[in-house]
């Protein structure tokens, strides 16, 4: 049996980033751990992709080529896969908009940009996407949460104030665009979410661990020492039951999925061609 005495238990903590990330970002925590995705995306390495800072917090992108490679990974362009969930400028395709934000910019009123706009460029990061085809996308950032919103109407980068407002799309499923409007609004609570993960977040979390501990060749009670602890594994590993044993190879398998294009039912998009079903 190996030894074990030198897997640190504070491994579970490179994971704590994923506490608050919706199901979009769990997404590409998985895509970017596919190795046919990561040969297509250093494949386009060199393809023309425009970035550049208006200040510290405000980041501006535009492709300067249709990125087809990567919207066959359903996304608008390739990222850098070494960045996680939180940290990567990852813009899925409109064409899949479950967890998007539509929102509706157009010629302030008063004169001057309204609250919510002015309260997002005070208080969040944000990066401004132009699309090849000059649509424009905003990626929010704050305490740990992500929101993607597809502008329409007046363009952000225009000079003159403008006002925003939230859309309702007239089309899909109206408890999915709810669902999203409420998680954008999230971003906007005056302190952090209390430390807890939700039931689906843990899940996730311990699906990512298992497969990373899995290519790392490290073994199922490895794996639950980092998820579970050294304490109750070596219990669990001395009873004659197997459920710590039967969860983890679960946790294995799921991440192996996800990764293999099962990421795809976190988006409700169709798996790539060529992944394994």
């Amino acid at each position: 049996m190996p030894d074990t005495s030198e897997i640190p238990q504070s491994s579970l903590s490179h994971y704590a980033y994923t506490q608050a990330l919706p199901p979009c970002r769990w997404a590409w925590e998985f895509l970017r751990r596919n190795n046919q995705f990561l040969a297509d995306a250093a494949l386009d390495a060199n393809n023309e992709v425009s970035i550049r800072r208006v200040r510290s917090d405000i980041k501006l992108i535009a492709p300067q080529t249709v990125q087809t490679n990567a919207e066959k990974w359903g996304l608008a362009f390739f990222p850098d896969p070494a960045r996680n969930g939180y940290e990567a400028e990852v813009f899925w395709s409109s064409l899949h908009p479950r967890h998007q934000v539509n929102v509706q910019v157009s010629p302030s009123a008063t004169g001057r940009n309204c609250n919510i706009y002015k309260q997002v460029i005070r208080s969040c990061q944000i990066t401004h996407l132009i699309d090849p085809g000059r649509n424009e996308h905003l990626l929010i950032k704050r305490y740990g949460q992500v929101i993607q919103a597809r502008c329409s109407g007046l363009s952000l980068l225009s000079p003159v104030p403008v006002q925003v407002g939230f859309l309702i799309s007239e089309t899909g499923e109206l408890r999915d665009s709810f669902r999203a409007l409420h998680n954008a609004l999230q971003i906007f609570r005056t302190c952090p979410k209390t430390d807890r993960w939700t039931r689906t977040n843990l899940s996730l979390r311990n699906a990512l661990i298992a497969y990373d501990c899995m290519t790392a060749g490290r073994s199922i009670r490895e794996t639950a020492i980092i998820i579970y602890g050294r304490e109750r594994t070596s219990a669990e590993w001395k009873s004659p039951g197997r459920a710590l044993k039967d969860q983890i190879r679960r946790s294995r398998k799921k991440g192996r999925d996800l990764v293999n294009g099962g990421y795809t039912r976190l988006l409700e998009m169709p798996r790539p061609a060529g992944t394994q079903q």
